[in-house]
This record gives C-alpha cells, structure tokens and sequence, in this order.
C-alpha cells in the first residue's frame, strides 16, 4: 500500500482526527471497523480508539477505492489477499476489469436516461399549468411498460 505523506503523529490519533487524515468521516471508519475492513484500534487509558500508522494506510487505501467507486467485497478481496498473501497484479487486473465493465454498463445506462429526459424536456411547455407534457409522457410511458428503460 501506498503511504500517505502528510504529517501525523507518531502516537495513534482518535477516531475524528484519523478521519480528517484520510479524507473521511468518523462514522464511516467506524462502520469499516464494524465489518471488518479494518481491525479494531488500540485503545487509550481512557478508552478512546487510537489508530496507528497501519490503521490510517489501510483506511487511506479503502477511501480511495471507494472514490473509484469499488465495492466493498471488492475492497475485502484486496485487502484480504494482499501482496503479503500472494495477490497477484492478475487478480488485482480481473477485480479492476470487472468494476471497469460496472463502470461502462453504468455509463451507458445514463446515457439512455440522458437521452429520455432531453426528449421529455425538449416536449415541455415550460409554462405555469396544470398539464404538463413531461408528466404524461412518464405516464403513458408507464401504462406501455417502457418507463425510462
């Protein structure tokens, strides 16, 4: 895993400050802990989680395939089977490929839906009445079972 270069202390940092770090919010590592993308933190005298430099690169890593929009069993698999493990850069490519395959079906399916709204748009009147073209169209689109599809 990559490190990350901004300066941090070398004692662990709460759960707020780690956030803040890695470009997060508390709640989210708190939910990865939960389902175990990240093992539980050292604890202070106090009790306060405290996350070491490890914790803040994994959780670095995992914001940053969640921002490439990877999902969280794709995120398991990597982390789960990382290099240590013997993860190879072919099965990295095979999950990076599938999520790309997501990707384009993903864009594709918006283009439609981009297509459908102009069409719709392009039909209305714009104007301040009670029948509105856009509507019924949705309407009638729906009655005929095409929806947005």
């Amino acid at each position: 895993m990559t490190e990350i270069t901004n300066s941090r202390p070398s004692i662990g940092v709460s759960r707020s400050r780690a956030a803040r770090i890695v470009s997060s919010h508390p709640e989210t590592i708190r939910y990865y802990e939960k389902i175990g993308l990240i093992p539980p933190p050292q604890r202070d005298r106090s009790g306060y989680r405290q996350y070491d430099e490890a914790s803040l690169s994994r959780l670095s890593f995992i914001v940053k395939l969640r921002a490439l929009g990877f999902t969280v069993e794709d995120i398991r698999m990597l982390l789960d089977d990382g290099p240590e493990r013997g993860l190879t850069c072919r099965s990295v490519s095979e999950i990076a490929t599938r999520h790309l395959e997501s990707v384009r079906q993903k864009i594709g399916e918006l283009a439609k839906l981009e297509t459908v709204l102009v069409e719709l748009l392009s039909e209305c009147s714009r104007e301040n009445v009670t029948e509105c073209q856009f509507v019924d169209r949705l309407i009638a689109a729906e009655r005929q079972g095409e929806a947005t599809r």
